[in-house]
């Protein structure tokens, strides 16, 4: 993958009741966490991102791991979660000497918190995970700047955009999008019958804010299986996306005719789905799909990258 599309995908990286083990009302389905100190599930997570230039053979990109999701702590306020992942398999190579980069920062637990009804609150150690991330990301620019005979003005320049993950308020829907995700749906209860359009506004990893436009139903509702199918589907405000981007590329500092001129042409479109099948008798999906598609255009012609993310629960 060429700097140039590893810097444009970061760019894209953006924001993204009481216990019960029944329904008593057969319209409404009420989607909270059941759990317990010990309660665990596994699951498998894969990562998809392809991408498309022009006419250029697509370049993928696969990640695929099994995870272990484990309540270790509840309180009064909610749980304590610790999400343990196995070996990591990714298909793509950056640099000679990436594996071993990736083995030395090996990101395999991560520790968050959810609210009593199973939402997702936050990292129990964020400064701790944030400082990782940027130490990851530093040897990650150091490295793919000498791959590419980079200066050390370029690579400062790298270093800086990618310690903006770091500092970004959604650190976690950005390095690990699978856990906030798999939490999404929880918390809420549905109407079977009702379609929930919603416009709100979320914080990008760049510091913009990006609105989302979209739509949440119960797609299927399956009541001798206990579970539920969510569609959450949408599209990210194409002003607020297009505006973004262009004043993160002027605060990078790039700056001349052509990049003037590829900035009034510039035009991106950014739509997503996803389909949550929720268990409410364990109170966790069993699977969860998603496909975030990303269509740009400029002067050097078009680009798309479709993004999809595959959460399967391993049956006892």
């Amino acid at each position: 993958m060429k700097p140039t599309t590893i810097i444009l995908c970061m760019l894209l990286c953006l924001l993204n009741c009481p216990f019960t083990f029944g329904q008593a009302n057969k319209d409404i389905v009420r989607f909270v966490s059941n759990w317990n100190i010990g309660t665990s599930f596994q699951f498998q997570v894969q990562r998809i991102d392809r991408e498309w230039e022009n006419d250029a053979p697509p370049a993928i990109d696969t990640t695929f791991y099994t995870a272990t999701f484990t309540v270790i702590d509840s309180s009064e306020k909610g749980y304590t979660i610790q999400w343990a992942m196995g070996d990591i398999y990714n298909t793509t190579q950056f640099f000679e000497g990436y594996e071993e980069l990736v083995e030395k920062h090996k990101f395999d637990e991560i520790t968050y918190m959810t609210s009593l009804q199973g939402a997702f609150v936050g990292l129990e150690d964020e400064e701790g995970y944030r400082a990782r991330i940027k130490h990851f990301f530093d040897d990650f620019a150091e490295a793919l700047g000498k791959e590419e005979g980079l200066d050390e003005l370029s690579i400062q320049k790298m270093k800086d955009l990618f310690g903006e993950t770091a500092s970004a308020p959604n650190i976690v829907e950005t390095t690990a999008p699978e856990i906030v995700h798999l939490h999404s749906p929880m918390g809420v209860e549905y109407d079977i019958h009702k379609t929930y359009p919603y416009s709100v506004s979320g914080m990008s990893m760049i510091g913009s804010t990006i609105r989302m436009d979209g739509e949440v139903f119960v797609e299927e509702f399956d009541p001798a299986n206990s579970c539920f199918t969510l569609v959450d589907q949408g599209a990210m405000n194409e002003e607020d996306v297009n505006t973004a981007v262009k004043e993160h590329i002027e605060k990078l500092g790039l700056k001349g005719k052509e990049v003037k001129k590829a900035l009034k042409k510039l035009k991106l479109d950014v739509t997503y789905k996803s389909a949550s099948v929720c268990d409410y008798q364990k109170g966790i999906p069993r699977r969860f799909t998603y496909e975030k598609e990303t269509v740009s255009s400029d002067l050097n012609g078009s680009a798309m990258s479709i993004e999809y993310l595959f959460i399967r629960m391993l049956e006892e």
